[in-house]
């Protein structure tokens, strides 16, 4: 079986021409704290369930840039997790060993609140407004798979006005967390990739979660699709911090559109 890890995505970004501006990071790393950071940052250097390189799978709207300001987590609960960046989709269970907070984030731009999800795994968030990139999964791109199946988890289960639990969003984090970080199989269809997401086998794997999140991210799992519309979903970028992931509410229009449609987005199709 061929398997296709965030290296063999980097090589073909690198082979179009998109992945000259990379930033360096530690697959699976830790990063250490530096002694100059306030006391304030060391504070949110919260370490993330994915790769700087997964990123890089997603095309730039038109250089579209906003200001956001971190104002702290939603509902979440701290998990643990292991991270090996390559190996196999049903690999065996590791012992979780790195600390992460599995939840909403939120901040603030302008007026505006916005609620995110964290995409990467070593970078911390910033103490002051940052610019960021606003980008989006285009069909054609290494990572578009990806993001068609997390279509499909924001679509089913984001909550506008917040998660009824924090037992829902950490469920949600790790679920969104395995969908961009896990092994993907040239011999798997994109269907029986996501019946093997799993909490404790493969690339990705989390411990010390509650019952309520395990029962929740199982029950998410089932329902997930591939969708060919990725366009409700917006990554923020910046290559000093954290990569986050949002989700616009489509116009009710829209939806009826979608229902009408029978949903014909949905992709069952198995790779060549």
């Amino acid at each position: 079986m061929i398997y296709r890890s965030f290296e063999h995505h980097l090589s073909v970004l690198r082979d179009e021409g998109k992945g000259s501006d990379i930033r360096a990071g530690h697959l699976g790393g830790k990063r250490e704290i530096d002694s100059t950071m306030s006391r304030w940052e060391k504070g949110f250097v919260m370490r993330c369930a994915i790769t700087t390189s997964a990123v890089m799978g997603l095309a730039s709207f038109a250089s579209a840039e906003v200001s956001l300001f971190f104002e702290g987590m939603s509902s979440h609960e701290s998990i643990l997790y292991n991270y090996a960046e390559g190996v196999e989709i049903d690999a065996p269970g590791r012992s979780p060993n790195r600390y992460a907070k599995a939840g909403e984030l939120r901040f603030s731009s302008g007026n505006e609140e916005l609620h995110l999800f964290c995409i990467e795994l070593v970078e911390p968030v910033s103490s002051q407004s940052e610019i960021y990139t606003q980008q989006s999964f285009t069909s054609g791109n290494a990572l578009y798979e990806q993001g068609q199946i997390l279509a499909s988890l924001f679509d089913q289960y984001y909550q506008e006005d917040g998660f009824a639990s924090s037992s829902d969003a950490a469920a949600f984090a790790m679920l969104t967390w395995e969908i961009m970080s896990e092994t993907y199989s040239e011999n798997l269809s994109l269907d029986e990739t996501i019946s093997r997401f799993s909490m404790t086998e493969g690339a990705v794997q989390f411990g010390n979660t509650s019952i309520a999140a395990q029962t929740k991210f199982d029950e998410m799992k089932q329902t997930l699709v591939a969708l060919d519309d990725t366009s409700a979903l917006t990554i923020y970028s910046n290559s000093d911090y954290q990569n986050f992931v949002g989700y616009n509410i489509p116009a009710p229009g829209a939806v009826a559109l979608l229902a009408i449609a029978g949903f014909t987005g949905m992709s069952r199709r198995r790779r060549s």
